[in-house]
């Protein structure tokens, strides 16, 4: 759950740019349930908050420190 230290929704796109990714990639993922959490809105509607998208990223850390 977010707080509100960083309460900025992002777009699919919006959180493809920062992720440096595309945004099929990124729908891809989220659809195959391996993306990171998302937050629908209506019928149509996804969101993505910004913290869980940079916590979704860092769990893919790989060699050097991210053991």
């Amino acid at each position: 759950m977010n707080t509100t230290a960083d309460p900025e929704l992002l777009t699919i796109p919006e959180a493809a740019d920062l992720a440096r990714m595309s945004r099929r990639s990124l729908e891809a993922l989220i659809a195959q349930g391996t993306g990171p959490a998302t937050v629908r809105i209506g019928r149509r509607m996804v969101r993505i908050w910004r913290t869980d998208l940079l916590t979704w990223i860092d769990s893919h850390r790989e060699g050097g420190d991210a053991a």
